[in-house]
């Protein structure tokens, strides 16, 4: 059987996703794809922007975190990161404080674990210590950004844009007068997808047949 650590590094769909709501908002493709299927071929229209020569910054340099910064490295990204924990990096990744974080970001990628600490960490001063036009990227949990600083951000273009698998309160039964539903159907900055960030075939699968080995290494230990 694999060993855990070995087993969750496998595991690498909500990375992934991470970087497919980074290319979906810097190139703007929910809003291209709609002008496509309407027969509007506006390219002009659509212009989006490159990542190669972009700082890409990452909130928490954990298991997706480093994968992340992986991506970044193959599209020719400066990686920067940050870790309440004293962490090494690897090559061509550079560890900073949190201000020089947010100053230096052009993405900005958020991969922390939700506690009463961080709650609302990325809010009104955060924002105001980023860089104007920045992109925000977030697939951990909802209540990491507080959202109506948030939505002022994109409002007044601090934000570029932003794209986030995670909102908060997304299990109440009615989330279409959700705040930041509602924007993102009027505006065309921000993109969120249901929190499908860990949700593929494969990593389901893996997820099952690893609880079964474990089961099954459980039982055969007590038989013995």
């Amino acid at each position: 059987m694999r060993h855990d650590t070995e087993f969750l590094d496998s595991i690498t769909a909500t990375a992934e996703l991470a970087w497919g709501l980074l290319l979906a908002t810097v190139r703007r493709l929910p809003w291209a794809f709609d002008a496509a299927k309407a027969g509007h071929w506006a390219r002009d229209g659509y212009r989006g922007h490159q990542l190669s020569g972009k700082t890409l910054g990452i909130l928490g340099y954990g298991r997706l975190g480093r994968i992340v910064a992986e991506y970044g490295k193959a599209f020719r990204m400066r990686v920067i990161a940050c870790d309440v924990r004293e962490v090494k990096a690897a090559d061509g990744v550079q560890m900073v404080d949190f201000d020089t974080l947010l100053r230096e970001s052009d993405v900005l990628s958020l991969h922390i674990h939700l506690t009463e600490e961080n709650r609302g960490i990325i809010n009104a001063e955060t924002f105001a210590k980023m860089k104007l036009g920045a992109v925000l990227v977030n697939t951990s949990r909802g209540a990491i950004i507080d959202e109506k600083a948030f939505l002022d951000a994109l409002l007044s273009g601090r934000l570029g844009g932003a794209g986030v698998d995670v909102i908060e309160g997304e299990w109440d039964e009615d989330l279409s007068r959700h705040p930041l539903i509602r924007y993102a159907n009027e505006h065309e900055n921000l993109v969120i997808s249901p929190h499908i960030g860990g949700v593929t075939h494969e990593s389901q699968r893996m997820v099952y047949e690893h609880t079964v080995s474990k089961l099954v290494d459980y039982l055969e230990q007590g038989r013995g």
